[in-house]
């Protein structure tokens, strides 16, 4: 019989009922490789690191074992090595344990978040925390910040031992990423912010919010605004319009100036929105601009364009001769002011809609 199919029916028949058998195991399988042609690697077991005086650790708190894997051996593949150890990782992290005061980092699940509140962002580990009380054969309770907002207890399966600098270790040279630091507040939380500023500490208390976006990712609920005059019909650029428009892959299929706009744009006011012409109700008064879709406005009347609400009021109480429409891509919509509002009329009616404006507008 081979190598390989030795280890795995090792794997695979093993009833292992103490620490100590396990700890053996290892110890077998590190002896059957030790004739092949070896590189050392080291395997997390149990959710620890491996290091040099692995074996010689206290068992009470941990097991590692260390294998060795062919480098160029003809029995036993790489992928196949790595499933066996993998499978004695699951048998041995039933033996791992910690005890009161040991540093562990803890794995997040989205579900520990509440609804709507987990980010793709959030830091997937948290710590080092000290371990408090051990509740049962796989749960231990730890001792969280007090601004944290979830559970204490967690699984086994979800703690790595912690061999950083602290207390009890003499460890340098190991820092913890910005990011980390960043993901422990929430919105509405205040932070200490100290800034160097000509060779002077300014520290400052802030309250965090989170970045308005100029095209947002939802309108809560609301419907979406609209105005229109002479069949233009002018909204509101979300993420909601955008699958609306090119379907669930509108990253791919929109344009690629809104893309932008939506991947890093942000709002300088409270009430700054992306306005577009999304579409021209065809009428006599519009002949030659019904191919205007999805772009954007930039000016009215040589005054820029923030909100769709500015731009309503500012059409409705125009008295110039002319409207003039400045938009992306070097395009300019002219038209006789009392005709496209006189045609406006006839056309919602041709077309059904009720209204010139959404009632977001009209108030």
């Amino acid at each position: 019989m081979g190598l390989k199919m030795k280890i795995k029916k090792e794997l695979t028949t093993v009833r292992l009922t103490s620490l100590e058998e396990a700890y053996q195991l290892a110890l077998k399988i590190e002896a059957q490789l030790r004739h092949s042609t070896l590189k050392r690697i080291g395997v997390v077991v149990g959710g620890f690191s491996t290091s040099q005086n692995a074996f010689s650790a206290p068992r009470s708190n941990y097991l590692l074992a260390l294998v060795k894997m062919p480098k160029h051996s003809p029995n036993i593949s790489r992928k196949s090595m790595m499933r066996s150890v993998e499978r004695l990782q699951l048998v041995l992290r039933q033996f791992a344990q910690f005890k009161e005061g040991d540093m562990v980092m803890a794995r997040l699940r989205p579900k520990r978040f509440s609804t709507g509140t987990y980010h793709k962002v959030h830091s997937k580990n948290v710590g080092p925390y000290h371990v408090l009380k051990r509740l049962g054969e796989n749960a231990y309770l730890l001792e969280l910040l007090p601004d944290v907002r979830f559970s204490p207890i967690f699984n086994i399966e979800d703690l790595t031992a912690y061999f950083g600098h602290h207390e009890e270790t003499e460890k340098h040279g190991e820092r913890i990423g910005f990011s980390y630091l960043v993901s422990q507040k929430y919105t509405g939380d205040n932070a200490a912010v100290k800034v160097l500023r000509n060779s002077e500490i300014l520290e400052f208390d802030i309250r965090l919010t989170t970045h308005k976006r100029l095209i947002p990712a939802h309108i809560k609920g609301r419907p979406p605004s609209y105005y229109i005059i002479a069949g233009f019909v002018f909204t509101a650029v979300s993420v909601p319009y955008l699958r609306s428009e090119y379907g669930k892959s509108y990253e791919l299929s929109a344009p690629v100036k809104l893309l932008v706009k939506h991947f890093h744009a942000m709002s300088q006011t409270e009430d700054e929105q992306l306005l577009v012409v999304s579409q021209v109700l065809v009428a006599d008064i519009n002949i030659g601009y019904e191919d205007i879709v999805n772009t954007q406005v930039l000016s009215f009347n040589g005054k820029p364009v923030k909100s769709l609400k500015s731009l309503a009021s500012m059409v409705e109480s125009c008295d110039d001769e002319f409207l003039k429409f400045d938009l992306d891509y070097q395009q300019i919509v002219v038209l006789q002011t009392k005709t496209a509002k006189a045609a406006t009329l006839d056309i919602l009616t041709t077309h059904c809609i009720p209204s010139a404006m959404s009632d977001d507008l009209k108030t």
